[in-house]
């Protein structure tokens, strides 16, 4: 055991780079009392490619005898994750969406973990097209994801600081004011194809 509850991870697609770019900062020349940073997809990372093999973020809990790159990299990550209470998973969007948690196991403690966070919006989006593979909080034992965007907007860079830092500096804390202003959304069907250039759907 690390002694360390929180493992934030980041870059699961490689081309989502905001959460690793804030990360190496904040960590240069420190050590968190309360969290380890891991790159989920270091080879994807480097090549600023979504995946080498096939999306890390739907192959989870993974195989270590898999021939495929991210198979066996899903499985590394599930075996850290075993050692922490909470993973944050970090990624990065394009859309206008702001930052929002993703809650991909709508159990008790991954709702709790979402109602800590200091992030407004929380979306239920849990799996139902298998429960024996998909991304990588849905199989850990507490676990969500944080999605910003867009990732190259500075005000999204300088709002996921702020909130990753007071977290590798003071972990998670009970705050009334965090869970009174939580907004929820639950994602339960497919988003169609615009007709005409419009829809009735727009980001937060």
């Amino acid at each position: 055991m690390t002694g360390k509850k929180i493992l934030i991870l980041t870059s699961a697609h490689g081309d989502e780079v905001i959460g690793t770019e804030i990360m190496s900062k904040l960590m240069k020349g420190r050590k968190s009392k309360t969290c380890c940073w891991l790159i989920a997809n270091p080879k994807a990372y480097q090549a600023r490619t979504r995946f080498i093999d096939t999306d890390l973020n739907r192959v989870a809990p993974g195989d270590k005898n898999a021939t495929t790159y991210e198979d066996r990299q899903a499985w590394q990550i599930m075996k850290q994750a075993r050692q922490y209470a909470m993973i944050l998973d970090i990624h990065g969007s394009n859309s206008k969406t702001g930052i929002f948690t993703i809650v991909t196991n709508p159990k008790l403690e991954n709702l709790i973990l979402a109602a800590l966070l200091p992030i407004k919006n929380v979306v239920i989006w849990a799996s139902t097209k298998s429960k024996n593979q998909g991304p990588i909080t849905q199989f850990v034992r507490c676990g969500v994801e944080i999605e910003c965007g867009p990732q190259k907007n500075r005000k999204i860079e300088t709002e996921l600081k702020a909130i990753l830092k007071k977290i590798t500096t003071n972990g998670l804390n009970f705050d009334i004011t965090n869970i009174q202003e939580k907004k929820y959304y639950r994602v339960y069907g497919k988003i169609l194809k615009k007709r005409n250039n419009r829809n009735h759907f727009q980001d937060f």
